[in-house]
């Protein structure tokens, strides 16, 4: 699932350059304007979690849209740019929730670094989500297993009408892991490839992306050939990025495992490899 990405500057150049860059990365679905009002709307309306904004603008002045945008979404990443800094403003954008700040002009790799970091914290914290969530559900089915007591409490138990996981998204992707974990134990390559396949016959975005971190956590304890090349010939692009940003972040423990893939005969694959050692 692409990550939505909002381009707010005045300078239509660079939302130009920017919307292409975007568009080179299967990461980011990128979305563009240069007025700050309709940036606003585009906040409200769709499931924006990266926000590119100018500083210095004629409608409205960049901070003060800063603040709009973390009253509508306060987990919504803001990175500031402008040509015109000084340590008060950088200190000021930070203050009010800013996640980075970048100077313009500013090159390609500068852009691409400053989104690789937004996009580990971003699956940091679904991470977490979802550990959190697998917390509860097995606080959850303990509590069911122990029954009900005697006395006046003997009704503790567990509506599971009230919880049953087609209601729930998130529920529904926690059972389906326990399951899964429950089945395949330790072989963690057939685990990996069962929630591949999930991910690719999954409608639901909310339960694709929260699989999805779960077979990245896989990826990172487990790398292997096989699970590794599953990944990246995969017809979901977020998979492959996913797997690429991990390939990358594990360097030196995932050389044997791309030295095996060099070799692969899926010349896609082969691509990717040598995209990932450059």
């Amino acid at each position: 699932m692409a990550i939505k990405i909002l381009i707010l500057d005045d300078e239509r150049e660079i939302l130009n350059a920017l919307k292409r860059l975007l568009k080179l990365d299967e990461r980011f679905e990128p979305y563009v304007t240069t007025d700050p009002e309709k940036a606003l709307n585009i906040l409200k309306k769709e499931n924006i979690q990266v926000v590119m904004s100018d500083i210095v603008m004629p409608e409205m002045n960049g901070i003060e849209f800063l603040e709009k945008a973390k009253e509508i979404n306060g987990l919504v990443q803001v990175i500031m740019m402008s040509a015109y800094s000084t340590v008060e403003r950088v200190l000021a954008c930070l203050e009010r929730g800013a996640s980075d700040y970048i100077m313009k002009p500013f090159s390609d790799d500068e852009v691409r670094s400053v989104l690789d970091d937004i996009v580990r914290r971003l699956e940091r914290w679904r991470r977490l989500v979802v550990l959190a969530r697998g917390a509860t559900l097995e606080a959850r089915k303990q509590v069911g297993s122990e029954g009900p007591s005697t006395g006046l409490d003997a009704t503790p138990q567990i509506n599971e009408a009230a919880t049953d996981s087609t209601t729930s998204p998130l529920n529904m992707v926690e059972e389906r892991l326990i399951h899964l974990k429950e089945k395949y134990g330790n072989d963690h390559e057939s685990l990996g490839v069962a929630i591949i396949k999930s991910i690719e016959q999954e409608e639901n975005q909310l339960v694709r992306e929260q699989l999805s971190m779960e077979l990245g956590e896989v990826l990172r304890e487990h790398p292997s050939e096989e699970l590794l090349e599953r990944v990246l010939i995969s017809r979901d692009a977020y998979l492959r990025n996913m797997a690429i940003a991990i390939a990358r972040e594990l360097g030196e423990k995932m050389i044997s495992t791309l030295e095996g893939l060099i070799e692969s005969e899926d010349k896609d694959v082969r691509k990717l490899v040598l995209d990932i050692a450059s």
